[in-house]
């Protein structure tokens, strides 16, 4: 499942790789603010309908670039005596940050394989609801340079994941050539994502799940009995 699709070229990728995927974005009409969508959604991850979901949650309100700037790291809900309009928008980001927060933690749950993308250092990840999703799930942050992956701009970008092998993901630029600025209607074309990125992520994630599904399909250990004297203690 990719939430907040944008390009769907995540999506596109994993269907390349033989997956079956959903995806929910804003601009098909598919609001997650939808009580009914949004419900249905979180039924069938719960339900297990996915074996992994991906969200590439918008960061506009966030944006270290944005002015004036409604958040900041010691007020990740907002800063005090934002003017109504501000105030409007950034309740609706919180809404959709808390409410992809509950469709990441079931999937989590239920034993997805579960990444969320975002700028690497904007307030993002700050956000008490997202900030919690890492810990409490132990998910790591992972960095990377776009140019490493055949953009010419470096975009450092985050993705929090519980795949271990999402590190391989993590190339940092070293230097040594330049890079376009992103300013204007470049912005919004490097939102999507480099094209050799979600080839290796998609490659990543399918030797991962067949790792995981080759796993459970082998028999379980033996268990050991409990000692007669344990058995003794027990009370019934």
């Amino acid at each position: 499942k990719e939430l907040f699709a944008g390009s769907k070229r995540w999506a596109e990728a994993m269907q390349k790789d033989d997956w079956e995927v959903d995806t929910l974005e804003l601009l098909d009409g598919e609001d997650i603010l939808d009580d009914e969508l949004f419900m249905d959604t979180a039924e069938k991850i719960a339900g297990g309908h996915y074996g992994a979901v991906q969200a590439g949650v918008s960061c506009t309100t966030r944006s270290l670039a944005r002015r004036p700037r409604l958040v900041l790291r010691e007020a990740p809900l907002g800063l005090p005596g934002l003017r109504p309009k501000d105030q409007a928008t950034l309740a609706k980001a919180n809404e959709i940050y808390s409410r992809n927060t509950v469709l990441l933690s079931l999937a989590l749950l239920v034993g997805c394989l579960v990444s969320v993308e975002n700028p690497l250092h904007g307030y993002f990840w700050w956000h008490p609801h997202i900030a919690d999703l890492l810990v409490r799930h132990i998910l790591v942050l992972y960095g990377m340079h776009y140019c490493q992956w055949g953009d010419p701009w470096l975009k450092p970008t985050g993705i929090g994941s519980n795949v271990e092998r999402a590190n391989e993901l993590c190339r940092r630029c070293r230097g040594g050539h330049q890079h376009v600025v992103l300013k204007g209607s470049l912005t919004s074309q490097a939102s999507a994502y480099p094209s050799q990125l979600v080839k290796a992520w998609a490659r990543i994630w399918t030797e991962v799940y067949a790792d995981l599904q080759a796993q459970a399909a082998q028999p379980a250990p033996p268990t050991r009995g409990a000692p007669l004297d344990a058995l003794r203690k027990l009370h019934f």
